[in-house]
């Protein structure tokens, strides 16, 4: 029996990051951020992107790590967030790198006119707000009373994965969302045939799947998300000391040791990460 091809998808950090991340894939991340923002056509014609880590100004200041960071051709500043998994004080932490993004603009001598729209793309594999029913909203500033808006310096984008249509809602977004839930080769092929760049990046996701490299960081990847929750449960029962001589992953007590500072697992996890494999 002919065994089926194990296939890497957009849950994947790595990949994630790879497509969407990738100044040679800027086509794809471009096509991506049209069928989720109503902005003009014109500010994608200089998409830059930057560095995702948001460096502490001071010792007291926690350290943000986003997945993908992008300027428009205006300087609009464009965060994209993949959070597969559930993670302590999401709502909150989306907030305060929205807001590091819109302060860590101004500088000594500057005008906030001068401060450019900060807008964030949060893409979840769980359902974030389950008090809507739709499986993607926008959040802003705006009057409560007349809904009228305040200011659009500061914009949220979530897209919720588990809530999306199995029928197509004739949404360039639903095909894209459609992409991040496809699984196996016949739901890629299906939603490939919907759009050019949709099906380039489906190439791109069967060639990572093909490379060796990369089916070693997707094991890594899962291996690790296991011993990192197995070791944080086992911190939460028995405590920080006891989760410490367990030894159960590699890293565990530099992971220990930001949470032991204040910060949640998934962002003591994604530090460790790009401290000691993305170098």
């Amino acid at each position: 029996m002919k065994m089926k091809k194990k296939l890497v998808t957009l849950l994947f950090d790595f990949v994630f990051k790879e497509i969407f991340g990738s100044q040679n894939n800027i086509d794809i991340l471009t096509g991506f951020l049209q069928s989720v923002l109503d902005i003009p056509e014109e500010e994608y014609s200089h998409l830059t992107l930057v560095n995702t880590d948001l460096n502490r100004r001071s010792k007291t200041e926690k350290t943000g790590i986003v997945d993908v960071l992008v300027h428009t051709k205006s300087g609009m500043v464009i965060q994209v967030e993949l959070q597969v998994k559930p993670a302590d004080s999401l709502r909150k932490r989306i907030l305060y790198y929205l807001a590091k993004l819109l302060v860590k603009q101004i500088k000594r001598g500057m005008k906030y006119k001068q401060i450019e729209r900060v807008v964030g793309i949060l893409i979840t594999g769980h359902i974030l707000v389950p008090e809507e029913e739709g499986y993607y909203n926008v959040y802003g500033f705006r009057n409560r009373k007349s809904g009228k808006l305040f200011s659009d310096a500061v914009e949220l984008h979530t897209i919720e994965l588990p809530k999306v249509p199995a029928e197509d809602d004739g949404s360039k977004l639903w095909k894209w969302a459609k992409l991040f839930r496809a699984s196996n080769e016949e739901e890629f092929n299906m939603v490939a045939e919907k759009d050019p760049l949709i099906k380039k990046t489906v190439v791109t996701i069967m060639e990572l799947s093909e490379d060796e490299r990369a089916d070693m960081e997707a094991d890594h990847e899962m291996m690790w998300e296991w011993d990192l929750q197995y070791t944080v449960d086992n911190a939460e029962k028995r405590g920080i000391e006891k989760g410490r001589e367990e030894g159960v992953a590699k890293g565990a007590e530099e992971v220990l040791s930001l949470i032991e500072q204040g910060y949640t697992a998934q962002e003591a996890r994604e530090i460790f990460k790009q401290k000691n494999f993305n170098s």
